[in-house]
């Protein structure tokens, strides 16, 4: 059985450039997904609310209703986890393929906090905090 980093990722962007990750690099673990696209909303549901990340080794975001106002830039916040370790080649590809820039914090199967932020393709922070450093 694998180990888990299990957290939180926030995903920051244009609204265009989050939909093209969220239609294209996602794929819904659920039977069925539920697609409303308009001008002044975005909507995406799947029953399980469980989406694995393309491409990934189980890399997976939840949330069981993804909303999107019309505003221009957004930001979008998943329940994250992942088996064994973050691939932070994978992350750093999908920040410059759509576009978007990728901020996670979760906890290590060794019971670090693992913080990741990557801007436009490149990671600027990926630090491991032992819970015990944290006051």
């Amino acid at each position: 059985m694998a180990d888990w980093v299990e957290g939180q990722i926030l995903l920051i962007g244009k609204r265009s450039n989050l939909i093209q990750f969220l239609l294209n690099g996602l794929i819904p673990l659920g039977n069925s997904i539920e697609i409303r696209n308009s001008n002044s909303k975005f909507e995406m549901k799947t029953p399980d609310g469980e989406y694995l990340i393309v491409d990934s080794d189980r890399h997976y975001l939840s949330c069981d209703n993804i909303t999107m106002d019309h505003q221009k830039s957004q930001e979008l916040d998943f329940q994250f986890s992942a088996a064994f370790e973050i691939d932070m080649q994978l992350l750093e590809s999908i920040s410059k393929h759509y576009n978007i820039d990728i901020t996670i914090r979760a906890n290590t199967p060794t019971d670090y906090i693992q913080k990741v932020s990557i801007v436009k393709g490149e990671v600027i922070q990926d630090d491991l905090t032992c819970p015990c450093d944290i006051a």
